[in-house]
């Protein structure tokens, strides 16, 4: 009886051995193919799919975890955006968040004309330094406009390039 037991038990091992087989290799596959969804999502992308109050709060989240920003004011802008600002080192710093509505759109960016209005905004809170953190493109004549700035002014920008990267 005991070999016939151990007959039966050695028959069921070779009849789902090939089950459990295809079983691993099926999990293997989903695994697979989660992690090639997960490793084509881009924190840009993802961006743009935040409405603009959730892109505020996004940033002051990221400021705060990767720059040690703390959270001091909410400002209505001119331009009807609802910035904010923090303070870093006992300093206040103005930041500009700009949520354009497409990853593709080209025209989409930060041009002089709106330097000019951050720099009346900063001026009139008294700040030097602000941020831009924007999912649209800076112009070059932005760039260099800020680069011709006096010296106690500080406009850092964090455009969507430093966004285009994989989002885990």
């Amino acid at each position: 009886m005991y070999n016939f037991l151990r007959f039966i038990a050695f028959i069921t091992f070779i009849i789902m051995v090939p089950s459990i087989f295809k079983l691993v290799d099926n999990m293997i596959k989903l695994l697979q193919l989660l992690k090639e969804r997960n490793a084509n999502i881009m924190l840009i992308d993802e961006l743009h799919n935040l409405t603009g109050e959730e892109f505020r709060r996004w940033c002051i989240n990221y400021l705060y975890k990767n720059y040690n920003y703390e959270f001091s004011e909410y400002h209505q802008s001119g331009d009807g955006n609802r910035d904010f600002i923090c303070i870093k080192d006992d300093s206040k710093i103005y930041i500009n968040c700009i949520k354009y509505s497409s990853s593709r759109n080209m025209k989409e960016r930060v041009d002089i004309e709106h330097i000019k209005r951050l720099l009346a905004l900063m001026e009139s809170k008294a700040l030097k330094k602000s941020l831009i953190i924007t999912t649209g493109y800076v112009t070059k004549e932005a760039y260099s406009y800020i680069k011709a700035l006096p010296k106690e002014y500080s406009i850092d920008i964090f455009e969507r390039e430093k966004f285009n990267i994989e989002y885990a």
